[in-house]
């Protein structure tokens, strides 16, 4: 018990004093792998998704492919996450990461348990500038940054879990406009809580993520509705001076699949100073397409399990 405390110490405090970059979604839950190790493998046997998010009409546009196995006979469980981007602020900016998660979990009592959850992660950035001469000539610089540290750990039992996450442990350098915008070099901590309510054939979701980088702080507190196939959902995206908005989510679920839409609507300014989201742009659109592989005999009595299979 001693080292385990130690642990988690190490993990909550640590990342506070190094530096790392983020790409931000509103379906978080989506790839939960990309914001917490700890769910890797969580749904006991084969899970994976798609998701794809443009962001202030083409300003950012982000792909995320995620995939994890759960490994219940050694509690343990692994996955990868492969992510591509571009933002155009002034000149266009590519980033690509692949991320390999690894997940341990203790049972704590006989309905609470402790997943921890290590990831590494290999970054490359391509900066591009544009001469101003004629004919016009652009430069294209790639950044690849060194193998990259992460951390998280997840409590859950029946109906609620909580978990918070550090990524980037050792520090990023980013591209000179990244760092020129404060973009890429500040402290990333994730923290997500979530509890289930069954009321007849309605399950209530209620949830919360936050995020913390530097100056930016976010919290994105929501709920989603669920009845036999159909969630609906609401979230509100809170950070301060920087991006407001509020967000909707449709989802559809049949056999192994999932397939959500949300729509964020901006009601405030932007990270970016110099751009005001509401004058370019009606919002931001952000789908996922997610399996569950689940096998015939599975007879796991963790109701938490269920809830995240069908959630989201």
């Amino acid at each position: 018990m001693k080292y385990l405390k130690i642990a988690l110490f190490a993990i909550l405090f640590l990342p506070f004093i190094v530096k790392g970059q983020y790409r931000q979604f509103t379906q978080n839950m989506a790839s939960p792998t990309f914001t917490n190790p700890a769910f890797a493998g969580f749904q006991q046997n084969l899970s994976g998704g798609l998701q794809y998010r443009n962001q202030w009409n083409g300003y950012l546009t982000s792909w995320v492919a995620s995939a994890d196995l759960g490994l219940p006979k050694i509690n343990s469980g692994i996955g990868f996450t492969l992510l591509t981007d571009n933002m155009y602020v002034g000149l266009p900016l590519g980033t690509n990461a692949f991320i390999a998660n690894y997940s341990y979990e203790f049972k704590l009592g006989e309905k609470s348990f402790l997943r921890l959850g290590i990831s590494a992660s290999v970054i490359s950035q391509i900066e591009t500038e544009v001469l101003a001469i004629n004919p016009p000539r652009a430069f294209f610089y790639p950044i690849v940054n060194p193998l990259n540290l992460g951390s998280g750990l997840l409590f859950y039992n029946n109906n609620f879990y909580i978990g918070a996450s550090a990524s980037n442990i050792i520090k990023s350098n980013g591209t000179d406009l990244e760092r020129d915008m404060g973009y890429a070099t500040d402290p990333i901590i994730n923290f997500q809580t979530g509890d289930f309510i069954k009321i007849g054939a309605i399950k209530l979701n209620p949830n919360l993520a936050a995020l913390h980088q530097g100056d930016y702080t976010m919290f994105l507190p929501g709920i989603n509705i669920s009845y036999n196939m159909f969630t609906i959902g609401t979230s509100y995206r809170y950070a301060f001076q920087n991006v407001n908005s509020i967000n909707f989510l449709l989802g559809f679920s049949k056999g192994i699949f999932k397939l959500y839409y949300s729509y964020d609507h901006s009601l405030s300014g932007t990270a970016f100073p110099d751009y005001n989201l509401r004058g370019i742009s009606a919002g931001s659109h952000e789908i996922s397409l997610i399996f569950q592989l689940n096998k015939p005999n599975d007879t796991t009595n963790k109701p938490m399990i269920d809830h995240l299979r069908n959630a989201f």
